[in-house]
Formats: C-alpha cells, sequence, structure tokens
C-alpha cells in the first residue's frame, strides 16, 4: 500500500478550499487524455474519474502508472472516485435501462471499489443510494456510511454523500439527517444542482448549514418543466443543460451558496447527449462560457479559465 499517514488519516482528508473540479459525466464519451485536456483549458485542478471508466481504461492497455502520469503532465489531479453505491445491500436500480447505463457503473463491491482509491490515490470519494426508499431502511444507511466512512478515513479520504431525488436518498433534508446520525469528521454533502432542484429545493434548509457541510458543489441547468414523455432518470443523466441555456434558478441558487460560503470545491456536471457528440475543445469552450455567464450573472468572482470566443472557420475556441 502507498504510505499514506494514516494517524493523520482525517487531516489528510481535508481537502484546500477554494478547488475547481470537472466533474466527469460532462466528459463521459471523451478517453481520458481528452477530459484531461478539458479539465486543463477550463483551469480545473481535478478531474473526477469513475471506476468504470477506470477498469475501462485498463482493459485498454491504460496502467494506472500512465493514467496519473497523464493527469500530472496536464497539471491536474484525478483526486475523486464517483460514484460508489455497494455501502447498502439492495443498490441496484430498477428504473435505469441497463444498455445505456451499465449496472457496472455503480456496481463495484466495496473491497475492489477501495482497491481502486489506494492504487489511484484518491483523496475523496462520493457515496449513492441506487435503489428506491422501500428498499433500504435508515438503520442500514446509517451503518453502511459509517462504515464506508471510517474505511475512506484509513486511507485519508473523504466519503461525501450525494442525494439524488429517483432514488432512496432523495433531497438535502434527508442527506442531512443521515450525515447528522453518522457523524463522520470526513463526510459533507455532493451538492447537485439538478438534485435539489428537481427534488424538493428547501432553500431555508439550506441556509442553515454550516458552509462545511457542503463538500463538493456540481453546477448544471435544465429546462424548467421536465418535457412530457421524459422520466427524471433520462432527464438527468442525458439531457442536462449547460448554465443559461435551461430554465431552472441557477443564479440565485449559486448566489445563496456563495453566501453561505460554500463554493469550496467546484465544477461542472452536465450530462447530456449534445455534449457527448463534441470533441474537447469544443466542450471546453461551451462549458467556459456557460460559467463565466452564471457566475457574472450572480454577481461570483469566476473561478474557471474563459477563452476567447470562436474563431476561424471550425468555430473552435482558444484557450
Amino acid at each position: 500500500m502507498p504510505v499514506r499517514l494514516r494517524a493523520c488519516a482525517i487531516e489528510a482528508a481535508e481537502m484546500k478550499v477554494g478547488s475547481t473540479i470537472l466533474w466527469t459525466g460532462t466528459v463521459r464519451a471523451l478517453p481520458l487524455q481528452d477530459q484531461l485536456i478539458v479539465a486543463r483549458n477550463l483551469g480545473c485542478d481535478m478531474l473526477s474519474i469513475a471506476p468504470y471508466n477506470y477498469n475501462k481504461w485498463l482493459s485498454e492497455g491504460l496502467s494506472t502508472a500512465e493514467m496519473l502520469l497523464i493527469a500530472e503532465d496536464h497539471g491536474v489531479r484525478l483526486s475523486h472516485l464517483d460514484p460508489y453505491a455497494r455501502w447498502i445491500k439492495s443498490w441496484r436500480a430498477n428504473n435505469l435501462d441497463t444498455n445505456k447505463y451499465p449496472v457496472g457503473f455503480r456496481g463495484f463491491a466495496e473491497d475492489d471499489f477501495f482497491h481502486m482509491a489506494e492504487a489511484l490515490g484518491v483523496n475523496s470519494m462520493s457515496a449513492i443510494i441506487s435503489c428506491d426508499a422501500d428498499k433500504v431502511g435508515f438503520d442500514e444507511m446509517c451503518e453502511g456510511l459509517a462504515r464506508t466512512c471510517d474505511r475512506a478515513a484509513d486511507l485519508g479520504m473523504r466519503c461525501d454523500v450525494e442525494f439524488i431525488p429517483v432514488w432512496g436518498l432523495p433531497d438535502l433534508a434527508s442527506a442531512v439527517k443521515l450525515l447528522d446520525a453518522v457523524d463522520r469528521p470526513n463526510s459533507g454533502i455532493v451538492f447537485d444542482f439538478w438534485h435539489f432542484l428537481r427534488g424538493n429545493p428547501d432553500m431555508d434548509l439550506l441556509a442553515s448549514l454550516p458552509a462545511e457541510r457542503i463538500a463538493w458543489v456540481q453546477i448544471t441547468d435544465a429546462e424548467a418543466v421536465v418535457p412530457q414523455g421524459r422520466t427524471l432518470v433520462e432527464d438527468t443523466l442525458s439531457h442536462r443543460l449547460l448554465p443559461g441555456e435551461g430554465g431552472l434558478p441557477v443564479v440565485d441558487l449559486l448566489r445563496q451558496l456563495n453566501s453561505m460560503g460554500a463554493l469550496n470545491r467546484v465544477g461542472p456536471e452536465i450530462f447530456s447527449a449534445k455534449l457527448d457528440r463534441l470533441d474537447a475543445e469544443k466542450i471546453s469552450g461551451e462549458v467556459a462560457l456557460s460559467m463565466e455567464w452564471l457566475f457574472s450573472k450572480a454577481g461570483v468572482e469566476n473561478p474557471f479559465r474563459v477563452p476567447s470566443r470562436p474563431v476561424g472557420p471550425e468555430g473552435n475556441y482558444r484557450f
């Protein structure tokens, strides 16, 4: 095992504030090299990595050491492993088309997940619940999260919880209740704009939280109302929009988080069939300009790099 100074595990899990991260869902159709190009273009410190992609890249002949070296060459850290779902027994979702969304994306067992985390040397992970509420009880959630947080702490990692309205931990209130019960210093909330605004957007509860309770922020937009015939799952996994393209109150939400001092580790997570069809440079430009729009509208300092506007016949951006 790499030397991780386990005696200082919790201290090591305290990552610096003011960090920027590119969530891999925004660039999910790209190979690692191109994902890192987007992260670098945006000026992100970090790129999250999905266990499914990590194993795919291994199977294609790219070693862990090579992945880390490529990331280092781009000045970006592979710092966050996401997601982990098998901390509860009933982790299989019954509302996902497995042809579109493979079970393996969230199906790695505990030992396998932590072996990946150790090999990559990540600082943090996301824990999700991917089953219906009637498939898991609160006591099981508490036991599972406590165990997972403690194992993460042994590796100097954070273990943060992401609530998702289509499954058994559906909103901010349920995530706060769980974290209060488990009471682990290396755990907080992964706060996704879509999950909050499409679920139960309790702004009073959000405003009451200490800033440190929000460990990560994932920025996205979407249509004001889910179109008829589209499920929430389809909406979140294929039809998210760049900030400014949708109708959600993303400017107000960013202002609220900033007023709390909760924009500590922040980045775009835009699952989009449209972005899936673009190359690294186009995604970089589109996302960067949308971040510029959002932060400017909110009156918040933009932590992301801003490109020149499209130039040339191909409409490429210049970073």
